[in-house]
């Protein structure tokens, strides 16, 4: 388990981005995940994000790293060929590449160098690997620049590899990465498909160890709202609002409940990969990781007691841009 770490942001994690204010910057970020690679690509103004356009492609990066800390040579390749286009699609448009980060799959493998060195031939970029407090962190700031910071607030990032949870307003009373993701616990538990009761319970006693220990170590701070970022949540989102097409606006400021999610796992559960694939609001890609993934979300609601949360399509990737482009 990761230690209990504190960390606090001032006040200017608020997008106050002050060079060049007059002058409109193009700039692109990109997120190596343990599911998927994104990119963001961002016009700012005045010290805004006055435009923004987010791709996804599914790498699923961080598959069976759980057990042989080894990124696959599938997965490498698939990686590359996510930044090979990202990459193309940035200089085209006139973006300069501003930040690569790498996270959960990254961290806990130990060939990550190949992958890496070939991502720097074809970009000029270093990777930049993250620690989950640092991309809780990143979330955070996302967050807080499309949400009040007036109120006490839980915000969660549920990814492929680890989850993480920042309890806070203006600055942040305690933040920390959990090994638990919707890819690592579909590897550790899920053994069938639709899963067995056995694995059902198996997935929900590991969650619940990892969320526990969590607790007995730390002094939890209360909260009034509870916000979801990551691929995860706003699945769950789309699938609630039965999106046929993603919509970022949409999604912003969205509301998942508890009832609804119990609907959503439930339907998840009884049907097989196939049948869930066709569920409208869930990528096909995304459907063998949502039962683990939407399983983590209704056992924090449990655990600490919440019945609805709203969902940001800030995130980490926001938040890389406001925390690089402050002055």
């Amino acid at each position: 388990m990761r230690a209990n770490h504190q960390v606090v942001i001032k006040e200017e994690v608020m997008p106050t981005i002050k060079e060049n204010k007059n002058k409109i910057k193009k700039v692109a970020v990109i997120d190596l995940g343990t599911n998927s690679a994104r990119i963001l690509l961002a016009k700012i103004k005045k010290g805004r994000i006055f435009y923004r356009k987010k791709m996804i492609e599914t790498t699923r990066l961080g598959e069976g790293v759980d057990h042989s800390k080894v990124l696959t040579k599938r997965a490498i390749e698939d990686t590359l060929l996510a930044i090979e286009k990202f990459y193309a699609l940035a200089l085209e448009d006139g973006y300069t590449l501003l930040k690569i980060i790498g996270t959960s799959a990254l961290r806990d493998v130990n060939n990550q160098q190949e992958l890496l060195s070939r991502i720097f031939k074809i970009t000029n970029c270093e990777v930049d690997i993250i620690d989950g407090i640092e991309e809780a962190h990143l979330g955070y700031i996302g967050v807080s620049n499309s949400f009040s910071l007036d109120e006490k607030k839980l915000v969660i990032d549920i990814g492929g590899g680890s989850t993480e949870l920042i309890f806070g307003d203006a600055t942040v009373d305690l933040i920390e990465s959990l090994d638990i993701g919707a890819v690592r616990m579909t590897d550790r538990c899920i053994s069938e498909d639709p899963p067995p009761r056995k694995d059902l319970e198996l997935l929900k006693e590991e969650i619940d160890e990892v969320i526990n220990d969590f607790v007995e170590r730390n002094a939890v701070p209360s909260f009034n709202k509870a916000i979801g970022i990551g691929g995860t949540i706003t699945t769950l989102s789309g699938i609630n609002l039965e999106m046929k097409v993603y919509d970022p606006d949409q999604i912003q400021g969205s509301l998942v409940t508890a009832k609804a999610l119990d609907h959503m796992v439930k339907n998840f559960i009884d049907k097989s990969l196939e049948n869930r694939k066709e569920i409208i609001g869930l990528s096909p890609k995304r459907a063998d990781i949502i039962i683990a993934g939407s399983m983590i979300l209704k056992r924090l609601m449990v655990k600490f007691d919440f019945d609805k949360i709203y969902i940001s399509d800030y995130d980490n990737l926001e938040g890389i841009i406001f925390k690089n482009l402050l002055s």
